[in-house]
């Protein structure tokens, strides 16, 4: 637009291709006085606090003082083609990209217009007239300059506004990966203020197995290729955000060394859930399939197995040594069979059965069941639920909260040992048409890399187990519509978070 505008606006303003050949002529005999002018300019601007707030450092005054320069020379020197009116845009971009406000740029122009006219007027062998038409032709292309940066610093704003109301989360950051810049969208999706946003980096705002990708891409970046990864942030709140990011080099408009680097980031954690859960249900079907054959190849065999064997252990007479291998055989059978029953309730779970129940009543058989069991003597079990009624499938759901009652009971054990006070706390409360329900405990908690993986079948930190109980929980609380979640704990360990909705599961 401005490129089509700007001769044009040479025409109107009466400027003729004699006065820019006069300009390029008087070129040479004034730049002698170019150094003073810019001297003079930065001796102002560094004696005005807000422009001093913006000349951050000598690095930065000498580019500029170079663009200056450059500016003046191209104002006698250069055609006023397209490349003339880009080189003015930048100039203006680079002010707002700086922070300059655009008073200040308007106001700075006129001892800069002066300079040049007494330059122009100190040449006392050109005749009045062709000083006269010097003059005119300077302070037109300075307007016309200044019409030029301003409607740079109005393409910036409409641009930014872009950027602000953007969906994505959209960064500027420096080598070191510190945000220096950020749309709404960051500081927002973030739960972090600006003010405080722009204090940090992006290392420090992913989480620590993102690292390496995160400076893969700021390598790449400022090595000046558009750069692609996925990473994972973290919310004010805990909230982890999947991500995918493009980052952008931007190159100085005088030294085009790149300066920054410009992050788009996309929230791709919804894509990654869909994505799991879509790879989880065909896992499940091969899964159904194999527990089938476990069930029909292996269940039938151990049933006949132990039978044998408490026909020969029957046969025995009292004392035989070989009667406790017997019965160690027999247990590590049923051991088996539980196994498989377990992956069978994972492979292929009912539908739950909803009806109206009160949860605190479940809750409280849940915790009557770990207190009577010995294993779990000296933990102190704290117990807040009311009374509240949703529609679930008792029969699935108690079990579930008796798991994570005996996961939390597990984790407390070496409290137990080292005779710190072990606790459990189960809360149960309601958000919105939301049920939650709270189980935490004063362990160790659980290290940020394994809680993507806690409900995966067959993973397990203990020594004994098949690592299925928290993946059976996981399914049932699937098939009522909720989810589990890990969290950390007010009590310095973990909480599992259970969330149900209150009217029952899907239909």
């Amino acid at each position: 637009m401005f490129a089509d505008l700007y001769p044009r606006l040479l025409a109107y303003s009466d400027i003729t291709d004699v006065d820019l050949a006069l300009l390029r002529e008087l070129s040479p005999r004034m730049a002698p006085a170019f150094p003073g002018i810019i001297d003079d300019f930065y001796r102002r601007a560094l004696t005005e606090p807000v422009t001093r707030r913006v000349l951050k450092n000598a690095d930065m005054i000498a580019r500029l003082r170079q663009s200056f320069l450059e500016w003046l020379h191209d104002l006698f020197e250069r055609p006023r083609d397209s490349s003339y009116v880009e080189r003015r845009l930048a100039i203006g971009r680079n002010h707002v990209e700086v922070g300059l406000p655009p008073i200040f740029v308007f106001s700075a122009m006129g001892p800069v217009r002066m300079a040049l006219e007494t330059a122009v007027l100190a040449l006392h062998d050109l005749s009045d007239e062709t000083r006269r038409r010097a003059c005119r032709a300077i302070h037109v292309t300075l307007d016309l300059d200044l019409g030029l940066i301003s409607g740079s610093y109005h393409e910036i704003e409409k641009y930014r506004d872009l950027v602000d109301t953007s969906p994505d989360m959209i960064g500027y950051c420096d080598s070191a990966g510190r945000i220096f810049e950020a749309n709404r969208t960051l500081y927002e999706r973030l739960g972090i203020r600006r003010v405080d946003l722009v204090q940090k980096t992006l290392v420090e705002l992913s989480s620590p197995e993102s690292s390496p990708q995160v400076a893969l891409l700021l390598r790449g970046v400022f090595d000046g290729q558009r750069t692609r990864a996925e990473f994972r942030l973290h919310a004010a709140d805990g909230e982890a955000l999947d991500v995918e990011a493009i980052a952008i080099p931007h190159s100085d408009p005088v030294t085009r060394t790149i300066d920054h680097g410009r992050i788009y980031l996309r929230d791709i954690t919804e894509r990654r859930r869909i994505a799991r859960d879509l790879l989880e249900k065909q896992s499940l079907v091969r899964l159904g399939e194999m527990a089938a054959v476990v069930a029909h190849e292996v269940k039938n065999p151990l049933a006949g197995i132990s039978g044998a064997l408490r026909v020969i252990e029957e046969s025995l007479p009292p004392g035989n040594p070989h009667g406790p291998i017997i019965e160690e055989i027999v247990a590590r059978l049923l051991a088996l069979n539980e196994t498989v029953d377990d992956l069978l309730l994972y492979a292929r779970p009912r539908r739950p059965l909803p009806i109206l129940t009160d949860l605190s009543i479940l809750i409280g058989e849940a915790v009557e069941l770990i207190r009577r069991d010995s294993q779990f003597d000296g933990i102190r079990i704290g117990v807040d639920a009311p009374s509240m009624v949703a529609a679930v499938d008792p029969e699935m759901l108690k079990p579930v909260i008796y798991n994570l009652l005996v996961n939390a009971a597990q984790s407390l054990s070496g409290i137990i040992r080292s005779g710190r006070d072990p606790e459990i706390r189960i809360t149960l409360r309601k958000q919105d048409r939301l049920i939650l329900i709270d189980v935490d405990d004063s362990g160790p908690g659980i290290p940020q890399d394994h809680r993507d993986r806690v409900f995966e079948p067959f993973f397990t930190t203990k020594r004994s187990g098949n690592g299925l109980g928290l993946s059976i929980a996981y399914r049932v609380v699937q098939l009522h519509g909720g989810r589990i979640e890990v969290l950390d704990s007010e009590i310095e360990g973990a909480r599992l978070r259970l969330t149900l909705p209150e009217d029952g599961p899907p239909a």
